[in-house]
């Protein structure tokens, strides 16, 4: 072989060696194994196998993104290696999942991209109405149809990390009750395959949420119940000067402990709360209770006690007046006494006796009745409040409505209770000595309305009725007002009871 043929061999065979190399020189993909991010540092960490290839001088690290109308993915570099694991921080991936690739190079050339794995995220909606939170996360996307279970980690306080759940695949969102309020939590999901590698596991972001709760009160207490001059109850509520709560309602009834009505509502930041009521405490006993409502519409706390009103019933029987009252109901330390207070015509109330009873007998008329110097006797009830509540609020008392009797000659009733259609009571009236001059009688029911009403001395009974329809028993209010033989006008108040055979 002449040496310029084996020049050209020998050039050949080298070309074709040179092509043969530079073809190695283009490197395989490696593939992500798994993604987590570090609950602790929040630090997301990627690892991959090595490329095939022998001679990786390095590897690149990219941020997946979507680019165009129909998205393919691309890389946004973030960072290169030599190991085989990439741990950056990117505030994203606490915001919604991030995707990642890895190339490999072989100095400057790089493979093609390896898989796509991106980390899970975790959401969390926290409901304090339910004292819960209700999270959700994606799937494990280079796991799915692998994956054991997802487990719910997570701590309150200062506490050390456990599982609160454990949910199969195919389960993404869960709802976690018994939180308590005022407190920090910090959560996260693990997704575990059925690999038996202990390291073989996928961590998401960690949550951190406080659970602000408006503090409720621990008390409401009623002061009292009275009732003012225009036999309307008053009333007055002391609430527990921490409390954040601003939404109340009142709640009325006329027999304690059963509350069915509600009265009106209040929105304030004020830790004492008053009101009027529009009803007749001349009729009945009335019964409030306060109710304090969180942000959730969810009563939190109840008065703990209730604010009554005292009902005075009064009864003329020859010259005596039997004064007989409901009980308050009721303070925390009870009733100290009650102090009867009376007053003559156009005079001013004064204490008349005490007692712890809540009935009295005033024997004391006899010289005063048919005088002419007085006409009419009136009465009210003072409650004293019993030391005994344990918030320091100054003590209370309670007054009665008023009840007043005629001191003048000729008319009496002689019942307080009578049976309509029965064979005896069977109706209800004044009894008269006398033709007044003037006459205005007048019952009401309990809620004030009229039921009765004549002017005429000779049509004064009243049956019971209506509008031609007996009326429910219980107890009526009535009024006469009548002009007597010297003049006089004169106002009798009493109570009469119809029984219902």
């Amino acid at each position: 072989m002449n040496s310029l043929l084996k020049k050209n061999i020998l050039l050949f065979l080298g070309l074709v060696f040179a092509i043969s190399g530079f073809a190695q020189l283009t490197p395989d993909p490696p593939q992500i194994t798994k993604v987590r991010i570090d609950p602790a540092t929040q630090i997301i960490h990627i690892y991959w196998t090595a490329s095939p290839t022998p001679g990786v001088t390095h590897y690149e690290v990219s941020k997946w993104e979507y680019t165009g109308d129909n998205p393919f993915p691309s890389g946004n570099p973030i960072g290169t290696t030599t190991s085989l694991q990439f741990s950056y921080y990117d505030p994203e991936a606490l915001e919604h999942p991030l995707g990642f690739l890895v190339k490999a190079y072989i100095d400057d050339v790089d493979s093609e991209s390896s898989n796509i794995d991106s980390t899970i995220h975790l959401s969390a909606v926290y409901d304090s109405c339910s004292a819960s939170v209700r999270f959700g996360w994606n799937d494990y996307n280079s796991w799915r149809g692998q994956i054991q279970r997802y487990e719910i980690w997570g701590y309150v306080g200062a506490n050390d990390y456990q599982v609160y759940l454990a949910l199969p695949e195919g389960i993404n969102d869960t709802i976690v009750s018994g939180i308590l309020a005022n407190n920090t939590y910090h959560f996260y999901i693990l997704a575990r395959s059925y690999s038996s590698d202990p390291d073989d596991y996928i961590t998401s972001n960690r949550i951190d949420f406080d659970t602000p709760h408006s503090f409720y009160p621990e008390y409401i207490y009623a002061n009292f119940g009275t009732v003012n001059e225009n036999n309307n109850p008053e009333l007055l509520f002391t609430i527990d000067p921490r409390s954040e709560i601003i939404n109340y309602s009142l709640w009325r009834s006329i027999t304690p402990g059963i509350f069915t009505d509600s009265v009106t509502s209040f929105n304030t930041r004020e830790h004492t709360i008053s009101f009027t009521d529009d009803v007749d405490a001349g009729s009945s006993p009335y019964y409030y209770q306060l109710r304090a409502f969180n942000y959730c519409d969810q009563v939190s706390t109840f008065s703990e006690n209730i604010a009554g009103t005292i009902l005075l019933n009064t009864q003329l029987n020859g010259y005596a007046v039997n004064l007989t009252w409901t009980a308050y109901h009721d303070w925390t330390g009870g009733v100290d006494n009650y102090t009867i207070e009376r007053r003559f015509y156009e005079g001013d109330f004064e204490v008349f006796s005490q007692t712890n009873s809540t009935q009295l007998i005033d024997n004391s008329l006899d010289g005063l009745i048919n005088t002419g110097n007085y006409g009419e006797v009136c009465y009210r009830i003072v409650a004293q409040e019993s030391p005994g509540n344990p918030y320091g609020i100054p003590l209370s008392h309670s007054v009665s409505n008023i009840q007043c009797i005629s001191l003048s000659l000729g008319i009496r009733f002689e019942f307080d209770a009578f049976i309509p259609e029965s064979s005896e009571n069977s109706s209800f009236g004044p009894e008269m000595d006398f033709i007044p001059k003037r006459f205005d009688f007048k019952i009401f029911n309990r809620w004030g309305n009229l039921v009765f009403h004549t002017q005429e001395p000779q049509n004064s009974r009243w049956d019971g009725r209506f509008n031609n329809t007996l009326v429910p028993e219980g107890v009526y209010r009535y009024q006469l007002e009548y002009e007597n033989e010297t003049g006089k006008m004169s106002v009798v108040h009493g109570n009469v009871t119809v029984i219902r055979q």
